[in-house]
């Protein structure tokens, strides 16, 4: 989740550029990643997707669940 600008310049480039790019977000997830991953793998990915999933849970609580 980048602003709108940022996510044009961001467009193909590597992890190492768009790194500088997320730095520079509002969006404090998505700061967050170039502040905690110095490379984004695909495990790093699908570890980031259980803590944002444990987030969900815990933000958006379903009664009867």
């Amino acid at each position: 989740m980048l602003e709108k600008k940022l996510n044009r310049d961001a467009g193909n480039l590597s992890y190492s550029e768009k790194s500088k790019l997320y730095s520079q977000s509002s969006v404090a997830l998505s700061k967050e990643i170039s502040d905690t991953y110095e490379t984004w793998t695909e495990e790093k990915i699908a570890a980031r997707q259980k803590e944002l999933a444990k987030i969900a849970k815990r933000v958006w609580r379903v009664e009867g669940l």
